[in-house]
């Protein structure tokens, strides 16, 4: 409670994290150029840190290790390359975003990000940083299947993520073990396999 006559303290202006947005925004943009050049194993965090404009500390503290900061970079790179659709239906959406994915595992950068990611070594905190980035992404898909459910195009019962990874498992097999090149014909034929063993295995008596 302040006296009278004097002065009221004005309240201390929340902290919106916009400028740790920019940096980080930064900071994974220049990752991005820098594996275009220089590749995973070439890789710098000054040279990261130059291209940012922000100083290494400033990586190093958020990032700890080349690694973490690589596989931040990749996810980015997924998020802004395989966009999350709404076409209508869930077979629709799925044959979208698969063929989005396949298309971007063919180019020089989506393999370059992909293989990269095998050839990292896995220390525990590698894989807990993979891992959460994972988690990430799967629920960036997640509105996909609530849509579908709201449909009556999947069965509220049945795990989306274990369909996800089905899914994405498949297109990745193609490419990146197979070195064949994703077509539609191919994606249709996943998605249709996935969706139809939901249908026969819905637990509610049989196809939805």
């Amino acid at each position: 409670m302040t006296k009278k006559g004097e002065a009221k303290a004005a309240p201390k202006a929340r902290r919106t994290g916009g400028r740790s947005a920019r940096v980080r925004a930064a900071v994974l943009a220049a990752t991005v150029e820098e594996l275009k050049i220089a590749g995973h194993h070439g890789l710098s965090i000054a040279a990261v840190a130059a291209r940012a404009g922000v100083a290494e500390t400033s990586i190093y503290r958020r990032w700890k290790t080349v690694e973490g900061l690589v596989a931040e970079a990749r996810f980015a790179l997924f998020s802004e390359n395989i966009a999350v659709p709404d076409r209508g239906s869930l077979r629709a959406d799925l044959i979208a975003f698969l063929s989005a994915t396949g298309r971007f595992l063919q180019t020089p950068l989506g393999w370059a990000v992909i293989t990269s990611s095998i050839a990292t070594p896995s220390s525990p905190s590698y894989l807990r940083e993979v891992h959460g980035l994972w988690n990430k992404r799967f629920l960036e898909l997640q509105p996909i299947f609530a849509r579908a459910v709201e449909r009556g195009d999947w069965p509220e019962t049945r795990d989306a993520q274990v369909a996800i990874e089905t899914l994405i498992g498949g297109i990745y097999f193609r490419a990146l073990v197979m070195r064949q090149k994703v077509r539609r014909s191919d994606v249709s034929a996943i998605v249709d396999l996935v969706l139809n063993h939901a249908e026969t295995t819905d637990g509610q008596g049989g196809p939805r």
